[in-house]
């Protein structure tokens, strides 16, 4: 995904890279990338670099992706783009210009929190599910909630600031199969799981304007011993990014 600015009221070309200049910013590149949508809500994309807009010029949004399913309900608005779709192929340098893009909301260092990928299914048949609660707002707490943890187990929850390549790491080689590993990890924490297999970890987050923009991810590692032959399972991940 590459952002760039375009000026105002301007036309996009069908030629894809006439619409992009030198300052264009890759601000998402990833391999095996899910992302989990909610119905009729804003979802974040979950970008890895950060644009600076200058607040005047139009935006270009590219998205270029293979082998990929789409999901579908996108909502359309009455704004131009540029696209070329199929199931196969080399994309063309050419595409088609039409009125019908998909709706895209833009946060300016908004505090945001989302999930992206998937869990390995654990002995009980459920994969340990991440997910985010509260508000990452300065002042404000997000809560790290897992379920389908182990009854009455212990789980590490994972943080750390980096996604890019070569993550997602597929754990299936270190006898963890459909298991994956999101991001670098930077600290982990012993988490006690409690008997509905449900555990969750607070994290305060301090009122410090220089935290704004401050983006991390987390991920739950459980102990399960029938699972698998190392006997651990791993969770989706979410992505933390605080903000106004």
């Amino acid at each position: 995904m590459v952002l760039d600015h375009h000026p105002a009221g301007a036309l996009l070309s069908t030629t894809f890279a006439a619409n992009l200049t030198a300052n264009a910013v890759v601000v998402l590149q990833a391999t095996n990338y899910t992302w989990n949508n909610i119905l009729n809500t804003w979802n974040e994309i979950g970008l890895q670099n950060y644009f600076p807009y200058n607040g005047t010029d139009d935006l270009v949004v590219q998205i270029t992706t293979v082998n990929g399913t789409a999901p579908g309900g996108f909502h359309r608005d009455v704004r131009q783009r540029v696209f070329w779709v199929a199931a196969s192929g080399t994309p063309p340098t050419v595409g088609t210009s039409g009125l019908a893009a998909g709706k895209f909301e833009v946060g300016m260092l908004m505090a945001r929190l989302s999930s992206y990928g998937t869990g390995c299914v654990g002995s009980s048949g459920l994969p340990p599910t991440l997910a985010l609660t509260g508000s990452s707002q300065l002042g404000q707490t997000v809560s790290f909630d897992l379920s389908n943890g182990v009854p009455n187990g212990v789980a590490f929850l994972a943080t750390g600031f980096y996604n890019g390549a070569p993550f997602p790491l597929d754990l299936a080689g270190f006898g963890m199969p459909n298991c994956f590993q999101y991001f670098s990890l930077l600290t982990t924490q012993l988490v006690v799981v409690g008997a509905a297999g449900t555990a969750s970890v607070a994290l305060p987050v301090p009122s410090l304007a220089s935290l704004v923009g401050l983006k991390f991810y987390a991920q739950y590692a459980c102990v399960d011993l029938p699972a698998n032959t190392t006997g651990i399972t791993t969770s989706n991940y979410g992505r933390v990014l605080v903000g106004n």
